[in-house]
């Protein structure tokens, strides 16, 4: 991979998330992913070039990539370890208001939503999951025991939140089934 260009956020047995920051030009030698997810950032755009030589504009399994635009390519990128569980066998998540489904795929199902300043979400449960801020703000989450803290990578959970900021809270929510 491009030096610089990926960081490992967090890693478990679960899934690895990275934080890419491709500069324009910038490119990475031939490499493998498991089966991912992209949660773009500031898109961009990038060639990958394939095993075989042929090149795409989206990745599959061993590539080289380079940036070709002329604006830096931000992203999350969660990378599965596990296989996707059988149809059906994983957990079937759902979120309250102000959030909507986006993507439903199967290892994840994806929602994303927007919290205005002040605004409280409902007591919900969740899964595995990780929660990726499109914005800066702030959040206060508060398990079903009373216990309050910071929204972060999380296993299992019941909890509400409010957002404690000043600003509309911009978020992608990713439950593993």
């Amino acid at each position: 991979m491009a030096a610089g260009s990926y960081k490992v956020i967090t890693e478990n047995e679960q899934v690895r998330l990275l934080d890419i920051n491709v500069a324009p030009g910038s490119s990475a030698p031939k490499h493998s992913h498991p089966d991912n997810l992209v949660v773009m950032l500031e898109p961009g755009t990038i060639k990958w070039t394939n095993a075989d030589g042929t090149s795409t504009q989206s990745p599959a399994g061993t590539h080289a990539s380079q940036n070709i635009g002329k604006t830096t390519v931000r992203a999350i990128l969660i990378e599965f370890k596990k296989p996707a569980p059988a149809a059906g066998k994983g957990l079937n998540p759902a979120m309250p208001s102000p959030f909507k489904q986006v993507l439903d795929n199967p290892y994840v199902r994806v929602f994303e939503g927007n919290s205005t300043a002040g605004a409280m979400m409902a007591q919900h449960t969740h899964g595995d999951h990780v929660t990726v801020a499109l914005t800066d703000g702030s959040a206060e989450v508060t398990d079903k025991d009373g216990k309050k803290d910071t929204a972060t990578f999380s296993g299992p959970s019941t909890h509400s939140a409010v957002n404690t900021g000043k600003t509309t809270l911009h978020l992608i929510d990713v439950e593993l089934k």
